[in-house]
């Protein structure tokens, strides 16, 4: 993963210096998660680290980012999985079989875009369920 230092002088150096803490806040905080996301679905250590600087190169243009007060979890991993199915399918390759086969309904919301019925309608089970099962796999995805 990249180290803070090597962030400080690529994405920090970019940004107003009255921004510095906050972004060195954000890095320290959602970066290992991040990385850990972009390897889950790559498995390319060096891919990896090329697409997290790019994710927050291009966070800084995103100023608004810094007004948020709840947690960055869901709008960064969605941001995250956009940014790295953008450069898998830019170099042609794909998403891990493995990440689709642990995480299902991350797979069939995020990269399928299927929405809640027709999810549901697929597994014979509730929207509530469908709810409750996400949940419990993002709160597993995002532990590890």
């Amino acid at each position: 993963m990249l180290l803070h230092n090597s962030f400080q002088s690529t994405v920090v150096t970019k940004v107003k210096p009255v921004q510095h803490t906050e972004w060195a806040y954000i890095y320290d905080t959602y970066a290992p998660m991040m990385y850990g996301t972009i390897l889950k679905m790559t498995s390319d250590a060096r891919m990896a680290d090329i697409i997290l600087e790019d994710i927050f190169i291009d966070l800084h243009k995103k100023e608004m980012l810094l007004a948020y007060h709840t947690p960055l979890n869901y709008i960064l991993l969605r941001h995250t999985f956009e940014s790295t199915l953008k450069h898998l399918e830019a170099c042609g390759q794909t998403i891990n079989a493995s990440f689709n086969a642990y995480y299902p309904l991350i797979n069939k919301f995020y990269f399928e875009q299927k929405v809640l019925k027709e999810v549901g309608l697929e597994l014979d089970i509730t929207e509530q369920q469908v709810l409750k099962n996400l949940r419990t796999e993002f709160n597993h995805f995002c532990k590890k």
